[in-house]
């Protein structure tokens, strides 16, 4: 019991490892953003049985910058994804694992979010479609979103796979108010909600309209 015990904490360390380093690596995310201007300073945040170190953007431009793909678009599935990896040979956790009998390969799992997309305010979109990968499910600040829910979305591609991860886990999602919406065509009525809104410039986007916010979003834009 007590070699299960340890080696289950092993086990965690090294997905808590694997699915933030992956998340700083993969998205322009604030572990990457340590030195830029236009970010907090750091502060802790839960992520499943985590507790980790975020920060958040002061303004509209840090998350428009941290971003290399902006898109408006309707979720249209959310499918569970699982990968397995094997732990390198030399790293300390492999050492422990070998020395122990345990099997050095663990599984991570995630999901992909696809998204119909409707608008492109940045960057550029192959096709009419667009994945949002959450790498790790069980450790993960994303929020959760549901299929019919249209967002507002700051991604950044990676080019491995050609999937996206949210430039910021809550200032990268604008919810679109779904009763507004009448014809996707036109989106002059509907209203927009920062998922993040502590900066006064997100907390003055709310309930604005989708023109508005992407003119804005726009502007922005280098």
């Amino acid at each position: 019991m007590r070699k299960h015990i340890f080696l289950s904490g092993v086990l965690a360390v090294v997905l808590l490892g694997a699915g933030f380093a992956a998340y700083g690596k993969l998205n322009n995310s604030p572990a990457k953003q340590t030195l830029e201007e236009g970010w907090t300073e750091p502060e802790f945040a839960g992520a499943g049985n985590a507790s980790v170190s975020v920060r958040y953007p002061k303004n509209l431009q840090a998350i428009v910058d941290s971003a290399d793909t902006i898109i408006s678009g309707e979720i249209v599935s959310i499918n569970d994804t699982s990968n397995t990896f094997t732990m390198e040979e030399g790293t300390p956790e492999r050492a422990i694992a070998d020395k122990s009998g345990a099997d050095p390969s663990y599984t991570v799992k995630g999901r992909d979010i696809v998204i119909s997309v409707s608008d492109t305010l940045k960057g550029k979109i192959d096709g009419d479609e667009a994945t949002l990968n959450i790498y790790n499910a069980d450790v993960n600040l994303d929020p959760e979103v549901q299929v019919g829910d249209n967002y507002i979305l700051f991604l950044n591609r990676d080019e491995k796979t050609g999937k996206y991860h949210s430039a910021h886990f809550s200032a990268g999602y604008f919810k679109m108010d779904k009763t507004d919406i009448t014809d996707k065509k036109d989106k002059s009525k509907e209203k927009i909600h920062p998922l993040y809104s502590k900066a006064p410039e997100f907390a003055e986007l709310d309930n604005q309209t989708y023109e508005n916010v992407k003119q804005k979003i726009k502007e922005k834009v280098k």
